[in-house]
């Protein structure tokens, strides 16, 4: 059985997916907002956690960085769908897309994100978001 402490190195994040809970799974979205079973709206950052293995299982994967002279573009796999008119996303309560919950329920919406990100390294969920990465000098 696998060790209830576990261990993140500092170049990486753990993702957190619930395995059990008494509340169900989720009815809607990838992300559990309400204790259900799934992706949790958090993640772990570098260093050790008590997780019970038999109930959360952790994905680590590395740590978003963005070189110097680059931005970061975002894809939201959750939240509210886009209008027909739209192209990208509008997100305007997103600060990082850090908070999970707080981009969630502040009716944020999927799909390729207006905003991007200059900061480096991003500590945000990979289960909610992917990036992409692009040269400014090639813009």
């Amino acid at each position: 059985m696998e060790s209830s402490c576990r261990h993140i190195p500092n170049n990486r994040v753990g993702i957190v997916e619930k395995l059990f809970s008494p509340r169900g799974s989720i009815s809607q979205g990838i992300i559990a907002r309400g204790g259900e079973a799934g992706y949790q709206p958090w993640i772990l950052r570098g260093g050790w956690h008590l997780m019970f293995p038999f109930i959360y299982r952790i994905h680590k994967v590395p740590l978003v960085t963005i070189p110097q002279g680059s931005i970061g573009y975002v894809f939201s796999r959750d939240g509210f769908s886009l209008s027909p008119e739209q192209t990208l996303a509008s997100n305007t309560q997103a600060n990082d897309f850090e908070n999970v919950l707080h981009f969630l329920e502040n009716g944020e919406q999927k799909g390729h994100s207006a905003k991007c990100s200059a900061r480096e390294p991003m500590p945000f969920s990979l289960a909610l978001t992917k990036y992409n990465q692009t040269n400014l000098t090639s813009l």
